[in-house]
């Protein structure tokens, strides 16, 4: 059994149901889906859905739109540090998903002549993987060149999830359950937090627990 949950897209699943009947794979329909729950991001896996509702070509379109508006304010602030222009529109050409990200973008400047000659670009030059730094010390939550995107609220995502026939399951729970339980204390209606083997916990909404085959796991997922 296996289930492609592309995050914010549901358009794989449509040759994922054929090629699994020709090759006898039993498949299961889903999703991974950004969302805002009290203003921090998590992802929800949808699980059974009907993938062809329009509501997801919905939620993808929404998801590109925001990505590159975000990812524009990101280069702009970085050009106003760096005192250069970048070329943004090359770097989204060969990004389908039109999300230009603080890697992404501290790689493309420490690899292009344009920009050896910027100041605040030289400690980063000593190693090969002085990106990671850069990215960290310029777009990570809270520094000068970090742009919050725009998700939709949890209920939202759940709701879509719920109508067209699917299940909804927390992904990558361990981080948030650990550092920030907080965010679950008031849990949305119709979610509940259920103990799995192996101390795994999930958010779900959907079918009574005892019946869900994708309790205390997770089929394996493309990225």
């Amino acid at each position: 059994t296996i289930s492609i949950t592309d995050l914010d897209c549901a358009k794989a699943n449509s040759i994922a149901v054929r090629m699994s009947e020709l090759y006898g794979v039993t498949y299961i329909p889903g999703i991974e889906i950004n969302c805002d729950l009290h203003g921090r991001r998590v992802r929800v896996l949808g699980y059974f859905i009907q993938y062809s509702s329009e509501l997801f070509a919905h939620i993808e379109n929404e998801s590109l739109v925001n990505e590159k508006r975000a990812s524009i304010d990101r280069v702009r602030r970085f050009e106003s540090l760096l005192g250069r222009n970048i070329d943004e529109e090359r770097l989204l050409k060969s990004n389908r998903f039109q999300r230009l990200s603080g890697e992404l973008i501290a790689k493309h400047v420490l690899n292009r002549p344009e920009f050896e000659d910027c100041a605040i670009l030289k400690p980063y030059r000593r190693d090969e993987f002085g990106w990671r730094a850069l990215n960290k010390d310029y777009f990570a939550y809270g520094k000068p060149c970090y742009v919050p995107v725009k998700y939709p609220y949890l209920k939202d995502v759940l709701d879509v999830i719920e109508l067209t026939g699917g299940i909804s399951v927390l992904a990558h729970p361990g981080k948030l359950l650990v550092q920030e339980p907080e965010l679950l204390r008031e849990p949305e209606r119709g979610l509940g937090l259920v103990q799995g083997p192996e101390r795994e916990q999930l958010l779900l909404r959907g079918p009574e627990p005892e019946l869900l085959p994708l309790q205390g796991w997770e089929p394996e997922r493309s990225q």
